[in-house]
């Protein structure tokens, strides 16, 4: 297996995570207080899963970009949005894991349950939004004439003669950078 596209960062994260739920598990056999231990593993369990879910996603990347057959190709005049799939999951994901520390971790203090009760009451506004289709819904379309941008109740049209894309990396991960620029 190839690991190239990861960054020392990724596995530090990884590893990290890791450690501190192998510390909690110990802990938790040792008979320490179980309950602020739960609160504990299970937030560096989900640093954990976000780290594995991080570098699956860098490491696919990576095999299609090195396929010498690829070429991107964007189908002209169907609008490219963001799933509402994946912001879905994530929230789902903060309402658990904020509700299981809040009641897990008042050993630990008052400050850590009300941060996590704010965590699981974020996640809970956003699966609201979603659930009545109220999102922020930005989109890009490809056509002929030029770039149609959407976002929210505004809708304009780039030229292309004002449009440039260039491939770019943001916290080691590429991606297309769309840059629009005034045309006289």
């Amino acid at each position: 297996m190839r690991w190239r596209g990861t960054s020392p960062r990724d596995w530090f994260l990884l590893l990290g995570s890791a450690a501190f739920v192998a510390a909690g598990l110990w802990g938790m056999s040792r008979g320490g207080d179980v309950s602020a231990t739960i609160a504990a593993t299970a937030f560096f369990g989900a640093c954990g899963a976000l780290a594995v879910h991080k570098i699956a996603d860098k490491l696919a990347i990576q095999r299609v970009l090195d396929d010498p057959d690829f070429s991107p190709r964007i189908p002209g005049g169907v609008p490219l949005v963001a799933t509402r799939r994946g912001v879905a999951l994530a929230s789902v994901g903060l309402v658990a894991l904020g509700l299981l520390m809040a009641s897990t971790g008042g050993a630990i203090g008052r400050g850590f349950v009300v941060v996590s009760l704010l965590m699981a009451g974020l996640g809970g506004v956003v699966l609201i939004l979603i659930a009545v289709k109220r999102g922020h819904v930005q989109s890009l379309t490809f056509t002929p004439e030029g770039l149609r941008v959407r976002d929210g109740s505004l809708r304009y049209l780039a030229p292309w003669d004002g449009v440039s894309i260039e491939l770019v990396t943001l916290f080691d991960q590429p991606f297309a950078a769309v840059y629009l620029r005034q045309v006289s």
